[in-house]
Protein backbone atom coordinates (compact mmCIF):
# COMPACT_ATOMS: atom_id res chain seq x y z
CA UNK A 1 0.00 0.00 0.00
CA UNK A 2 2.84 2.38 0.88
CA UNK A 3 4.53 1.76 -2.47
CA UNK A 4 1.23 2.45 -4.23
CA UNK A 5 0.78 5.78 -2.41
CA UNK A 6 4.36 6.82 -3.15
CA UNK A 7 3.86 5.96 -6.81
CA UNK A 8 0.58 7.85 -6.92
CA UNK A 9 2.19 10.89 -5.30
CA UNK A 10 5.10 10.75 -7.77
CA UNK A 11 2.69 10.58 -10.70
CA UNK A 12 0.71 13.54 -9.33
CA UNK A 13 3.91 15.56 -8.80
CA UNK A 14 5.05 14.79 -12.35
CA UNK A 15 1.70 15.85 -13.79
CA UNK A 16 1.77 19.12 -11.85
CA UNK A 17 5.34 19.86 -12.84
CA UNK A 18 4.65 19.27 -16.52
CA UNK A 19 1.50 21.43 -16.68
CA UNK A 20 2.15 24.86 -18.20
CA UNK A 21 1.89 27.63 -15.63
CA UNK A 22 -0.62 29.60 -17.71
CA UNK A 23 -2.93 26.58 -17.85
CA UNK A 24 -3.03 26.38 -14.06
CA UNK A 25 -3.54 30.14 -13.78
CA UNK A 26 -6.36 30.10 -16.35
CA UNK A 27 -8.22 27.41 -14.42
CA UNK A 28 -8.10 29.62 -11.35
CA UNK A 29 -9.11 32.69 -13.36
CA UNK A 30 -11.96 30.75 -14.94
CA UNK A 31 -13.20 29.61 -11.54
CA UNK A 32 -13.17 33.19 -10.22
CA UNK A 33 -14.99 34.41 -13.31
CA UNK A 34 -17.68 31.74 -12.99
CA UNK A 35 -18.07 32.38 -9.27
CA UNK A 36 -18.45 36.15 -9.53
CA UNK A 37 -19.72 36.79 -13.07
CA UNK A 38 -21.03 33.55 -14.51
CA UNK A 39 -24.46 33.61 -12.91
CA UNK A 40 -25.39 36.65 -15.02
CA UNK A 41 -23.20 36.18 -18.09
CA UNK A 42 -22.92 32.44 -18.79
CA UNK A 43 -26.26 30.65 -18.74
CA UNK A 44 -28.25 30.64 -21.97
CA UNK A 45 -31.01 32.56 -20.20
CA UNK A 46 -28.60 35.00 -18.54
CA UNK A 47 -29.65 38.55 -17.69
CA UNK A 48 -26.37 39.99 -18.93
CA UNK A 49 -24.72 39.59 -22.32
CA UNK A 50 -22.36 36.73 -23.12
CA UNK A 51 -18.93 38.29 -22.63
CA UNK A 52 -17.37 37.46 -25.97
CA UNK A 53 -14.84 39.24 -28.16
CA UNK A 54 -17.42 41.65 -29.63
CA UNK A 55 -18.60 42.80 -26.19
CA UNK A 56 -15.09 43.03 -24.68
CA UNK A 57 -13.70 45.10 -27.53
CA UNK A 58 -16.31 47.83 -27.13
CA UNK A 59 -13.80 49.20 -24.62
CA UNK A 60 -10.55 50.90 -25.63
CA UNK A 61 -8.21 48.57 -23.73
CA UNK A 62 -8.04 46.31 -20.68
CA UNK A 63 -7.71 49.27 -18.26
CA UNK A 64 -10.89 50.82 -19.63
CA UNK A 65 -12.61 47.46 -19.31
CA UNK A 66 -11.33 47.07 -15.73
CA UNK A 67 -12.57 50.55 -14.79
CA UNK A 68 -16.03 49.79 -16.13
CA UNK A 69 -16.27 46.44 -14.33
CA UNK A 70 -14.94 47.85 -11.04
CA UNK A 71 -17.58 50.60 -11.03
CA UNK A 72 -20.62 48.86 -12.55
CA UNK A 73 -20.37 45.17 -11.65
CA UNK A 74 -21.88 43.10 -10.31
CA UNK A 75 -25.14 44.71 -11.22
CA UNK A 76 -26.74 43.80 -7.89
CA UNK A 77 -23.81 45.24 -5.85
CA UNK A 78 -21.72 47.60 -8.03
CA UNK A 79 -18.14 48.23 -6.98
CA UNK A 80 -18.01 45.28 -4.58
CA UNK A 81 -15.55 43.06 -6.47
CA UNK A 82 -11.98 43.07 -5.15
CA UNK A 83 -9.37 44.27 -7.66
CA UNK A 84 -7.54 40.90 -7.88
CA UNK A 85 -10.82 39.13 -8.72
CA UNK A 86 -11.52 41.59 -11.54
CA UNK A 87 -8.03 41.21 -13.03
CA UNK A 88 -8.32 37.40 -12.83
CA UNK A 89 -11.76 37.36 -14.45
CA UNK A 90 -10.60 39.74 -17.19
CA UNK A 91 -7.51 37.63 -17.80
CA UNK A 92 -9.73 34.59 -18.34
CA UNK A 93 -12.13 36.47 -20.61
CA UNK A 94 -9.39 38.06 -22.73
CA UNK A 95 -7.61 34.74 -23.15
CA UNK A 96 -10.87 32.98 -24.05
CA UNK A 97 -11.60 35.69 -26.66
CA UNK A 98 -8.08 35.38 -28.16
CA UNK A 99 -7.27 38.96 -27.15
CA UNK A 100 -4.26 37.80 -25.11
CA UNK A 101 -2.87 38.60 -21.70
CA UNK A 102 0.68 39.44 -20.66
CA UNK A 103 2.91 36.76 -19.14
CA UNK A 104 2.76 36.85 -15.35
CA UNK A 105 -0.83 38.02 -15.15
CA UNK A 106 -2.89 41.07 -15.98
CA UNK A 107 -2.65 44.23 -13.86
CA UNK A 108 -3.05 47.99 -14.19
CA UNK A 109 0.62 48.46 -15.18
CA UNK A 110 0.53 46.16 -18.20
CA UNK A 111 -3.16 46.28 -19.14
CA UNK A 112 -2.96 49.62 -20.98
CA UNK A 113 -0.69 47.97 -23.55
CA UNK A 114 -3.51 45.58 -24.50
CA UNK A 115 -5.21 47.67 -27.15
CA UNK A 116 -8.24 45.96 -28.58
CA UNK A 117 -8.73 45.63 -32.33
CA UNK A 118 -11.64 47.47 -33.86
CA UNK A 119 -14.67 45.30 -34.22
CA UNK A 120 -16.68 45.46 -37.41
CA UNK A 121 -20.33 45.36 -36.52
Amino acid sequence: MRAFLIGLFALFALACASAPKNTVQQVSNRDLYLMHCGRCHEPDDAEGPKLDRDILTTRLNAVDLFDYVSEAMPQDNPGSLPEPVIWSALSFLLTRADLGTPPGGLNRKNAAALKFPEVSW
